[in-house]
């Protein structure tokens, strides 16, 4: 079966441009906060984002619609911070941008509460190994399935499920 993704590149290789202006609206917004969040500077998520797409443009005539396309131009983005240095160097999370902890109401109180949770919980993350942060991020911050990141990070999915249920269950004990 060929899903949406696959379509879409499929027409953009026979000349429909509007089909890969559709794949690129899809994948703009969540590819760059995966970025920014993996090197925290807009300026550098930004010329990677960039050279991402340039990449993924080169690549789509080998791109294989049995692939999951999520997965496929994921894994461009995070190679790309590798070759950069910017994936393990910079596994920092911008967590005022991805965890939520409610309407804050403008309550002074409530928003000095908010940032010392969001202090507790960048600590505790920011002391996960960097598989594990990784992979958290892949999953919660991006919306990656388990099985995309599998694919994306080439490792077993088994292997991805404990991780990520081990940098939670750490999580849990340091905010908890």
């Amino acid at each position: 079966m060929v899903d949406d993704d696959a379509l879409l590149v499929r027409k953009y290789l026979d000349g429909d441009k509007g089909a890969f202006e559709t794949l690129y609206r899809r994948y703009q917004m969540p590819l760059f906060n995966y970025l920014y969040r993996s090197c925290l500077s807009t300026a550098v998520a930004e010329d990677i984002f960039q050279e991402v797409f340039l990449q993924v443009i080169k690549k789509m005539p080998k791109y294989c619609e049995t692939q999951n396309f999520k997965a496929w131009i994921y894994t461009i983005a995070r190679n790309k911070l590798i070759d950069k240095g910017r994936l393990k160097a910079n596994l920092d999370v911008a967590i005022s941008d991805g965890w939520e902890y409610g309407d804050l109401k403008n309550n002074p109180e409530t928003i000095a509460e908010s940032n010392e949770k969001k202090q507790i919980l960048h600590n505790a993350i920011n002391a996960l190994p960097v598989q594990l942060r990784e992979l958290l991020m892949m999953r919660h911050f991006s919306g990656l399935s388990f099985k995309e990141i599998a694919e994306t990070t080439s490792t077993p999915i088994g292997t991805v499920l404990s991780r990520v249920h081990r940098g939670l269950e750490y999580l849990r004990e340091k905010i908890l």
